[in-house]
């Protein structure tokens, strides 16, 4: 090395046009590096931007349904009230005909007793179940009772 150092002069404009040119590949690189990691990001965004449009036209049309729901519900509602009261007030005539013996309406203890018990049962019954369907939350109760199931 010594011999080439002794043949070859030094140049040093030489040696500073290859510093400044690896300087500058240097930069370059790094403007690169740094645009690179830009789109990157702008990527990312667009990405979030998508998935937050869907998640947005999601609830959006999550809430169109809970309207509709809340229409549908609140004319049922008044639809079983009025078919309760109505069935209701059907079981009331009957009995008032039957207890009075009006217009010769006499039915016998049995069958009074059978239709008042299980007329009021299936009244019940059929309030309650039409009721938990209107205003079902979707969210079943926890029972605390129960283990986890092992899968053994």
């Amino acid at each position: 090395m010594a011999a080439l150092r002794k043949n070859k002069p030094f140049d040093s404009d030489a040696l500073k046009a290859q510093v400044e040119l690896e300087g500058q590949q240097a930069d370059n690189v790094a403007d690169e590096v740094d645009r690179l990691k830009k789109e990157i990001d702008d990527l990312d965004k667009d990405q979030d931007r998508t998935i937050k449009a869907h998640k947005i036209k999601a609830l959006e049309n999550e809430n169109i349904s809970n309207e509709q729901n809340r229409i549908a519900r609140k004319e049922y509602a008044n639809k079983t009230f009025i078919l309760t009261c109505v069935w209701g007030g059907l079981i009331f005539i009957i009995l008032f005909l039957n207890g009075f013996n009006a217009y010769g309406f006499n039915l016998s203890d049995k069958v009074i007793i059978t239709l008042a018990t299980t007329t009021t049962i299936n009244f019940l019954g059929f309030f309650l179940l039409v009721m938990k369907y209107l205003f079902h939350t979707g969210q079943p109760k926890k029972d605390k009772n129960k283990t986890p199931k092992s899968k053994t």
